[in-house]
């Protein structure tokens, strides 16, 4: 299972401790850091998707379907209802957010307004017209994917173990960026080429 979600303290704890593992047995390790971003592996991508399909309804159906979602209860259904009234471009960010700028204000005291714009502004530059599969993998890639290679660096080089990521061959993410969105982010599942190309091994 992923790491979506997860406790950020908890999550480098255990990739520290699996560090420490793999380090006494080998010293390179072969990781899927990448193949989420580039190949849309993410449960919470079919949000912005919802989102971006709403964003051709009335303002006020989109806040009566959030309004229904809501009572209907579940973290991503309320996660869904929380987006679906949004611009497409802050559904991208809020989407990949550990916590809602609401709640940063209440903890630090301070709006978290100008940096929220500059991350609306960088997703609406990334944004790949009728394709919002593609521009949430765009966004996650700049955004997102840098942080988790940087955790995993620093977990697996603290323990002398090499961490490889396959997924970020340079020929491969380019010809990701190729695929079409049908074929990454399906209506019944995610990463879908990966997981056709894996049944064949």
């Amino acid at each position: 299972r992923g790491m979506e979600g997860m406790d950020l303290n908890f999550a480098n704890g255990l990739i520290a401790l699996l560090s420490v593992y793999a380090r006494s047995r080998v010293t390179v390790v072969l990781t899927g850091e990448g193949s989420d971003e580039i190949f849309g592996g993410y449960p919470r991508h079919h949000i912005v998707r919802a989102n971006a399909v709403a964003g051709h309804l009335p303002h006020w159906m989109r806040q009566g379907a959030a309004a229904l979602l809501t009572s209907l209860g579940g973290r991503r259904t309320r996660m869904l209802a929380a987006h679906l009234p949004l611009p497409f471009a802050e559904a991208v960010v809020l989407n990949s957010a550990y916590l809602s700028p609401a709640l940063v204000e209440r903890l630090t005291g301070t709006s978290p307004r100008d940096i929220m714009g500059l991350r609306v502004a960088e997703a609406e530059s990334l944004a790949v017209p009728r394709n919002p599969a593609a521009s949430i993998s765009r966004y996650d890639q700049r955004a997102y994917l840098p942080c988790l290679l940087d955790r995993m660096d620093r977990m697996t080089m603290a323990c002398g173990l090499e961490g490889r990521v396959p997924f970020l061959d340079v020929g491969l993410a380019e010809w990701a960026s190729t695929v079409p969105a049908r074929y990454r982010l399906g209506a019944l599942g995610n990463k879908r080429v990966v997981k056709r190309l894996a049944e064949r091994y």
